[in-house]
């Protein structure tokens, strides 16, 4: 075993491999870049070196990027596709797997962006645990191109000197020294920006109600789990009554579920809600008008939902509507009950925030608005979702809109 990893990390072994598909032209050092995606222990540092002796720097790179690439998408995409669903299930009955997938769905671009950047770190365990998580498709994708794209081409740089280069300690130091240095530096201006623009404006978002009419999907995921205890429900203020408080609260309060009876209850909605049920939630007319212009403006948008993290992260992806938030915050248990203020306090601490004056809170139930008022921040209640103008007035609402759009004028005023 130790001769075979002898053999395939040296540049002798890849050099041997790219003559003996150099009958495939462009396509041979394509191919060899790719299959790195594929295989764990490959050493990009000597396929990128490989690549650039043969065809020279700039072809060198430009194969490489383009190789590795088009690899750790078929990757990602894979296991998205394939896998995901049963990594749910998974993480279902091993609480430190779903700990893990969690972790790894929250990642922020700044780390993911380091990690893509380190030329031995495996692109393919990067695909695997990024392409069974919850994370954004896009966000990925687009920051795994990027990194590829400035880790390749300072290795078709140093070109053909890069494995010696590589055995001199004090390269390794300076090179690990860059990239500390690259990722504190850019959550260091994330922060900076939030702390020091006295004119920036935080918009937080919740999701049933408010973004995406998910009212369909979720009632019939709720309707599935009562149907497990013999429970019909057709009164359509009760089903109103569900969308916006956590399951906990409706399965208890509004049907007198024992604690048990909701933890299965919530299983069973889980499970119809995940295989297909989620994708039965169309955005609310106006909403990515209104999402693109408060972007473009440069204000932060997140989502806050007392929906179980992973689920909210599903919707808003499939909905392709994740580039105009900068985090998506939930519970990471659906049976635990969620305080809405908390959810907010816990955003908050993300943007490294204290204040709330300039925090917007947009919500279509009560909750939305006690737990604004309750903080300090600006309460708007969206008419258009599933609460009343009464629920709304009476939770203290400072403003109510019936379009989404209205919300631009009103974020402008505060």
């Amino acid at each position: 075993m130790a001769e075979i990893w002898k053999n395939i990390t040296s540049v002798d072994f890849w050099w041997g491999l790219l003559k003996s598909f150099q009958h495939l032209g462009p396509l041979a050092p394509i191919i060899l870049s790719m299959i790195e995606s594929f295989v764990p222990p490959l050493p990009m540092v000597a396929i990128v070196t490989i690549n650039v002796a043969a065809h020279g720097p700039f072809l060198g790179f430009l194969y490489s990027w383009v190789g590795t690439c088009v690899g750790c998408t078929l990757v990602f995409l894979f296991f998205r596709h394939v896998f995901q669903k049963l990594a749910v299930r998974v993480s279902d009955k091993h609480p430190k797997i779903m700990k893990a997938r969690n972790w790894v769905g929250g990642m922020n671009a700044p780390t993911l962006f380091m990690l893509v950047l380190l030329p031995f770190t495996p692109s393919a365990f990067l695909n695997f645990a990024f392409g069974v998580s919850e994370y954004s498709r896009r966000k990925y994708l687009f920051t795994l191109y990027f990194g590829k794209l400035i880790m390749i081409a300072l290795l078709a740089v140093i070109g053909q000197s890069a494995v010696s280069a590589l055995e001199n300690p004090w390269y390794l130091v300076l090179s690990g020294g860059v990239l500390v240095c690259t990722y504190i530096l850019s959550k260091l201006a994330t922060k900076l920006k939030v702390r020091y623009n006295k004119n920036m404006k935080y918009i937080f978002f919740d999701l049933d109600g408010t973004l995406a009419k998910t009212s369909p999907g979720v009632l019939d995921s709720f309707n599935y789990a009562l149907s497990k205890f013999g429970i019909k429900e057709e009164n359509k203020e009760r089903q109103r009554q569900i969308m916006g408080p956590p399951l906990t609260v409706s399965f208890k309060e509004l049907y007198g579920l024992s604690d048990e009876d909701t933890e299965t209850a919530i299983k069973h909605y889980r499970k119809f809600y995940e295989d297909g049920a989620y994708k039965n939630a169309p955005l609310y007319d106006g909403i990515e008008t209104t999402l693109r212009a408060l972007k473009k403006k440069g204000y932060i948008l997140m989502v806050v939902t007392s929906k179980p993290k992973y689920l909210a992260e599903r919707v808003i992806n499939y909905l392709n509507i994740e580039w105009y938030f900068h985090s998506i915050v939930g519970p990471v248990e659906e049976k635990k009950n969620s305080d809405k203020a908390e959810l907010i306090e816990k955003a908050m601490k993300i943007l490294g925030l204290t204040d709330c004056s300039k925090v917007v809170m947009v919500g279509d139930r009560r909750y939305d608005m006690a737990a604004a008022k309750k903080l300090g921040a600006t309460a708007v209640g969206a008419l258009y979702g599933y609460g009343t103008k009464d629920e709304l007035d009476e939770a203290g609402a400072d403003y109510i809109v019936e379009d989404p759009k209205e919300i631009i004028d009103i974020v402008e005023k505060i």
